[in-house]
């Protein structure tokens, strides 16, 4: 795992995933094997909804966005437990191979999410290698802005994110 610190601002990041590890507990990211996972930290600066894509990276990508539940109802942004970092996250979004974005090769395959963000939480996004390929990454964000706290949206179905003004089906919980 390679941990990286806050983004402040819309960039383009790259780096090599190599040398980066899966750790004990750590989520299967769109619900597959990877092995070479980079985690970045996240803190949204205002709400609304933020996109993520791996869009020419160097090979077929896993991409998952995560926050602590206890975040997303005001509490704090980071593990309830730091001997077992990922409990307690809670999946905003996750995909592998999104074909509306193009791709360049079939080794190439980027991912994309988007999901609905509250201003001052922390969001984990990770990057993974499909099958635990490697390769450089290319991470590339960006913020719609909204006044409004938007509803937040969880664990989205193996590779399909939703997409802002797409049509969602709101299945309540009786608990």
């Amino acid at each position: 795992e390679i941990t990286y610190g806050d983004w402040s601002s819309d960039v383009c990041s790259s780096d090599l995933n190599a040398d980066a590890t899966l750790e004990p507990g750590e989520p299967l990211h769109s619900g597959k094997r990877g092995g070479h996972s980079i985690w970045i930290s996240w803190t949204a600066p205002t709400n609304g909804v933020a996109t993520f894509t791996t869009k020419g990276s160097t090979f077929d990508t896993l991409l998952a966005a995560y926050a602590y539940e206890r975040a997303l109802t005001g509490g704090l942004s980071t593990p309830p437990d730091p001997a077992n970092p990922f409990d307690g996250l809670k999946a905003m979004s996750y995909n592998d191979d999104d074909d509306e974005i193009g791709i360049d090769d079939e080794s190439t395959e980027p991912s994309f999410v988007q999901f609905a963000v509250r201003a001052g939480v922390r969001y984990w996004i990770a990057v993974d290698g499909f099958a635990g390929a490697v390769g450089d990454v290319i991470l590339t964000w960006s913020l719609a802005t909204s006044d409004q706290a938007l509803p937040l949206l969880f664990a989205t179905s193996p590779d399909q994110a939703v997409r802002e003004g797409d049509t969602v089906t709101d299945r309540k919980s009786t608990r």
